[in-house]
């Protein structure tokens, strides 16, 4: 049985290697120990460890959470001008939790502000109970291995990463849309500020994104909802857009 499964895994990582388009992995997270986690359970284990938090405010204009890409406008700095976006805030996880995952008093309601932790490497503790899938060890293994917390209407806008990705569902659920390589001129990437380069200019679930941006409708997508125990692979510079569709705890594994 296990030479059976060794030979199905080498099958697999080829294959991931060798088609390079997206894949939808099911079972390989069965026997984590942190698929028993829940918000709850992770205050009761790390809540006295301090995190870096992204905050965001609604952006009525953009009717979009603020993010990454409002550090870099040509037009945020000026007196009078709202901040929209808010990084690398220290809090502790039990905080955290508490203030944007378990209190919300009316969650049909859109709050004043957002909270993220993404894409963060330094939680140890955390990430020594999660341990690498057997499909990234491969060449020279792991390059980052990074968490992704945050309650429902977390956004990671469209963009791609020079990296091949494994981005594993440990509770919650999230939304992905994904675009080829090959879609890039019609995704409109920022093209004026250097650290934007992989990033869409374009909010793919925004109503209005056509009339914007019309040549977007015609890019081809794929899409799916990603699960609690299962694993997305991501190729290499492909564009991903990613929507938290409830409290949710997602691990990224990079490797080039």
């Amino acid at each position: 049985m296990q030479g059976a499964m060794a030979t199905q895994l080498r099958r697999c990582r080829k294959a991931l290697l060798v088609a390079q388009t997206p894949m939808l992995i099911q079972g390989a997270m069965d026997t984590w120990a942190p698929r028993k986690w829940t918000p709850e359970s992770l205050k009761n284990k790390f809540g006295h460890l301090s995190v870096p938090v992204e905050l965001g405010f609604w952006n009525e204009e953009e009717r979009r959470w603020g993010d990454y890409r409002d550090l870099y406008k040509e037009d945020v700095t000026h007196a009078g001008s709202k901040e929209y976006f808010m990084p690398h805030q220290p809090m502790l996880l039990a905080d955290f939790i508490d203030v944007f995952m378990c209190k919300r008093e009316d969650p049909s309601s859109r709050p004043p502000l957002i909270g993220y932790m993404a894409q963060h490497q330094g939680l140890t503790e955390v990430a020594a109970d999660i341990p690498d899938p057997e499909y990234v060890k491969v060449q020279r293994g792991v390059d980052q291995r990074n968490l992704w917390l945050g309650p429902a209407g977390t956004v990671s806008p469209l963009h791609y990463d020079p990296y091949h990705n494994i981005l594993a569902q440990v509770f919650g659920t999230k939304y992905i849309r994904l675009y080829a390589p090959k879609e890039s001129s019609r995704l409109y990437p920022f093209t004026s500020n250097m650290f934007l380069r992989n990033t869409s200019q374009v909010n793919p679930e925004d109503t209005h994104t056509y009339q914007t941006w019309p040549e977007f409708q015609k890019a081809e997508f794929w899409e799916c909802k990603l699960r609690a125990g299962e694993i997305l692979y991501i190729p290499l510079k492909w564009w991903h857009y990613v929507r938290a569709e409830s409290n949710s705890l997602s691990a990224s594994f990079w490797w080039s």
